[in-house]
């Protein structure tokens, strides 16, 4: 997914695509991918980030951050009636 990211430079106008920084020659773990969109825009971008699970983070603004972990708080809720309680 990293590559996909990194390789789209004009995916959005607005976005800004941070790779982490690395020493030469080695592929880095991970990119801050910074877009800034109209508050009509979380529900489908929410579920882009979703689609990616535990590979991608809200960090801000605070509002899709709550937003999203309640999602994520949902879907282990789900996994853990379907498994009988156990933790994951």
């Amino acid at each position: 997914m990293m590559v996909f990211i990194q390789e789209g430079d004009l995916r959005h106008p607005s976005q800004k695509i941070i790779p982490e920084p690395v020493p030469k020659n080695t592929q880095p773990t991970y990119v801050d991918y910074h877009v800034q969109l109209p508050p009509r825009s979380l529900r489908e971008f929410s579920f882009w980030v979703a689609r990616h699970l535990d590979h991608a983070q809200f960090i801000a603004p605070a509002h899709w951050v709550k937003s999203h972990h309640q999602a994520a708080q949902r879907l282990v809720q789900r996994y853990e009636q379907h498994l009988g309680g156990t933790k994951i």
